[in-house]
């Protein structure tokens, strides 16, 4: 085998051992929802820092997100959110996808949703980037709200 074979090789062997080891991964993301029903809306921009642990080689991840939205910055108008989520990491392919549950309005009244997201990430090192799709209904005022929600940001794993 040539030595630029051999090279690549342990290249890609060191770059799938990163991303796929297990241990603690501090997450930092900006996120915006998109109300697709009853009615189309946008919804306010937010920011997320997800702390969390991998098990078994990065295959399952339990995180807690913790979502700021910022819907009016200059009233000093902003809500939190706690999002405990589970994510499932196959080997090899970069795609993922997370359960999510939340609990929105921390600052009002709290309300609770439940949904999921399909994701690609790309590893370097102890560093990954991500872009992710999710969909999160919730019920406000009795009605069913669907909202679909894109994200993107960067982990680091320690």
């Amino acid at each position: 085998m040539k030595l630029s074979h051999r090279l690549l090789i342990a290249l890609i062997g060191c770059i799938a051992g990163s991303v796929y080891a297990s241990g603690f991964v501090v997450s930092g993301s900006v996120g915006r929802g998109i109300q697709v029903s009853p009615s189309v809306a946008s919804e306010p921009w937010n920011v997320m820092i997800t702390p969390g642990y991998g098990f078994l080689e990065d295959l399952l991840r339990i995180e807690l997100g913790i979502a700021a939205t910022f819907p009016d910055i200059a009233a000093r108008n902003y809500d939190l959110q706690l999002r405990p989520m589970l994510m499932i990491n196959p080997p090899v392919i970069p795609l993922y996808f997370k359960v999510i549950t939340a609990v929105g309005n921390l600052t009002t009244s709290p309300d609770f949703h439940f949904g999921g997201a399909l994701g690609l990430g790309f590893s370097l090192l102890n560093f990954s980037v991500f872009v992710e799709g999710g969909y999160i209904p919730h019920l406000q005022s009795g009605n069913l709200i669907h909202s679909i929600e894109p994200r993107a940001g960067v982990s680091l794993h320690f």
